[in-house]
């Protein structure tokens, strides 16, 4: 069976073992081109990010911050180099599940620019 698929219905699977069968799944798997294959602007937007796992919804209260914020320490305990950014600007949830609600990132220059040290807890570097 082709990766894609068994993904897709491995996601389908978890979803429906956890919300019951009556919940509604679209998944949609995207295959992105291969670092070599990609133009060579996109390959310098974000040096040194390999991946990147956008979680995201119209609507507000579904879980969003809980999946990206499990995600995000999961990979992290894999020994994975992990950063999430919370967009919400309206009521960023991130740091109050990490317990970071006091703290704030640092900024350091660096040969002339300055950079943004973000906060980390549980080996995830954390901006919201």
């Amino acid at each position: 069976m082709h990766n894609r698929k068994r993904m897709e219905e491995a996601c389908e699977h978890s979803i429906t073992r956890f919300l019951g069968d009556d919940v509604k799944t679209e998944i949609s798997v995207i295959a992105l081109p291969k670092e070599n294959e990609r133009e060579p602007e996109q390959r310098s937007i974000l040096k040194g990010v390999k991946n990147i796992i956008a979680i995201a919804s119209g609507k507000g209260g579904v879980g969003k911050s809980t999946v990206a914020s499990n995600l995000a320490v999961a990979f992290a305990k894999q020994g994975f180099k992990v950063g999430l950014i919370d967009a919400d600007i309206y009521g960023p949830s991130i740091p109050m599940m990490f317990d970071v609600q006091k703290e704030r990132p640092k900024v350091e220059d660096v040969d002339g620019k300055s950079l943004i040290i973000p906060v980390e807890s549980h080996g995830v570097k954390l901006l919201s």
